[in-house]
């Protein structure tokens, strides 16, 4: 599609800036996650998220306690064990260590999106690059190709997933496989991808029943049904049980409710709780960094809901992703924990919206397809601003601190969407139009230099370092001890997430060693008053506290 007679040139200038994007996650990796209100994720809950590694690389290396040194949510983080574990043990007990096999997946997650761009787009390289580059620039996704969460490892299975789909003809190979990858994104790596298999599973039987052959509702079945033997098999290695397994999510929904509807004051209420909640995924982080990939979800439905219209129904191998998003809303309803940084995992969907987006490029359908869904995707980029910019919004989470991008930088998507909308509405020339979007990526990158590069802090990890000698070696019992034993080497103890660390007495602890020292370290939001009720004050001496950025830490010697 696009004809310069310097090609070679703009061919290497765009593998450049691709490897240069691709990299570039890799810098500085061991910073400070960055506020809440920016990226939705807290730093000490990635060792967490990858505690199966962590202990088992501590049992290796000498650095757990044998009355402590495995967890029972070992069972949910099976996604990050194994990478984890072997990173830790080529770059040690830090953040390197956590963190190094994330930036490596979202390699894999981008190879994979970008082989389905170019099955689907062949030889258009100007949208297939943009594409790319649009992808990697991206600010949320290169936030979570950083830091230890579910969430990055769901984006990987559902691009392979998506992946297999496109690249596989066979169709009897196609549903196994397809149907293998959706049941084992819930059972291996996150619940909530249950909208992912619902999407999967739906489209399939639509698929079947439109092709009137029920044989293929074989694979489909086996295909399912081979992850869950699989499953059952892995969690039987591990010496746990299906029943284990589900006992996680009974005890902890019986303390927190799983569920996000508020069902207390009868049906409107029902109603009005639903719709909130399927709202709220439009004014996700997902969309609020990158309005375009909202752009993308408005579109494909405008134009695929008009085409049924007109038309009548007839099912096209795109509407996999159609029924995928419907079975997302729907899932939003009832499960909606944390909507802001949850729904990042549809951008695999989104990326693919954007495929179908650039494929209908001649169509004389599009124009006003994408009249209207700039129309409609306006409002919902600046009520998306309105409330992730409100102080009295993220004053209702409590953490006792307001941090967000700078008006500067925050307005940057609304450039970005501005720019590419007036592109594809006057239909300019491929130069003007190769600037344009090169200018929406260097905007784009700004926000990620800023935020990553230029604001860049490193406060934990030097504090950590700082208590090291202190801590080496001895007992960390209490607080996020975990997350704090990275660089100090202390033995972590007590599991703040584990169902049944409120049991415990500090008295009756039963740790193997006389002779360790023990400390706690706690994380302390402003204005919160600092109680502790697990063991009597008078027991705990107050060695240091380090006021950090937008929280303290105190540190205490359990006597």
């Amino acid at each position: 599609m696009l004809r310069f007679s310097s090609h070679n040139i703009f061919k290497f200038s765009i593998q450049l800036v691709v490897v240069i994007l691709l990299f570039s996650r890799f810098l500085y990796l061991d910073q400070d996650v960055p506020s809440y209100m920016v990226s939705g994720i807290s730093q000490e809950d990635e060792s967490y998220y990858s505690i199966g590694g962590l202990l088992r690389y501590y049992n290796d290396v000498g650095k757990t306690d044998p009355n402590f040194n495995t967890t029972s949510s070992d069972l949910v983080c099976l996604y990050s064990t194994p990478l984890t574990y072997l990173s830790f043990h080529l770059f040690g007990n830090n953040y390197w260590g956590l963190r190094f096999g994330v930036p490596f997946i979202s390699l894999i997650v981008v190879f994979f999106l970008f082989k389905i761009s170019c099955k689907e787009l062949k030889n258009d390289s100007f949208s297939k690059y943009f594409l790319l580059c649009f992808l990697l620039s991206d600010f949320y996704f290169f936030t979570f190709c950083r830091f230890q969460t579910p969430q990055i490892y769901s984006i990987l299975i559902l691009s392979f997933s998506l992946f297999c789909f496109y690249y596989i003809k066979n169709i009897n190979k196609q549903l196994f496989v397809v149907s293998f990858l959706a049941i084992s994104s819930i059972l291996f790596v996150y619940i909530y991808n249950v909208f992912f298999a619902l999407g999967v599973c739906s489209y399939y039987l639509i698929f079947i029943i439109n092709q009137k052959n029920f044989k293929l509702i074989i694979p489909l079945f086996l295909g399912g049904i081979t992850a869950f033997i699989l499953f059952l098999i892995t969690i039987a290695l591990l010496g746990n049980t299906l029943e284990d397994y589900l006992n996680i999510f009974i005890t902890f929904n019986s303390k927190r409710s799983a569920f996000s509807i508020e069902s207390n004051f009868g049906i409107s209420t029902i109603i009005i709780s639903g719709l909130k909640n399927l709202s709220s995924v439009f004014f996700t982080n997902l969309f609020r960094y990158n309005n375009i990939w909202l752009f993308f979800l408005i579109f494909y439905f405008t134009y695929r809901f008009k085409e049924i219209f007109y038309r009548g129904f007839k099912l096209f191998k795109s509407d996999l992703l159609l029924v995928i998003i419907l079975c997302a809303f729907l899932q939003s309803i009832f499960l909606n924990s944390y909507p802001f940084k949850k729904w990042i995992v549809l951008l695999p969907i989104v990326f693919c919206f954007g495929l179908e987006f650039f494929k209908k490029n001649n169509n004389s359908e599009k124009n006003k397809s994408v009249l209207i869904s700039i129309l409609l995707t306006i409002p919902l980029v600046i009520y998306s601003y309105k409330l992730n910019y409100s102080v009295n919004y993220w004053n209702s989470f409590n953490y006792g601190y307001y941090a967000n991008l700078s008006f500067f930088i925050s307005i940057i998507p609304l450039l970005v969407f501005g720019i590419f909308s007036f592109l594809i509405l006057v239909k300019s020339n491929l130069k003007i139009m190769y600037t344009g979007f090169s200018f929406c990526i260097i905007l784009m990158f700004l926000i990620i230099s800023n935020v990553y590069y230029i604001n860049k802090k490193f406060e934990i990890r030097d504090y950590l370092t700082e208590i090291r000698p202190l801590l080496e070696g001895n007992y960390l019992i209490d607080g996020f001890p975990h997350s704090y034993s990275l660089y100090t080497n202390s033995v972590p103890i007590l599991n703040p997430y584990s169902l049944n660390s409120e049991k415990y007495s500090f008295d009756k602890l039963y740790l193997q060693y006389d002779d360790k020292k023990k400390y706690l370290l706690f994380k302390k939001m402003r204005g919160d008053l600092f109680f502790y009720n697990k063991i009597d004050s008078s027991k705990l001496t107050l060695l240091d506290t380090k006021h950090l950025l937008y929280y303290d830490l105190k540190l205490y010697e359990l006597k």
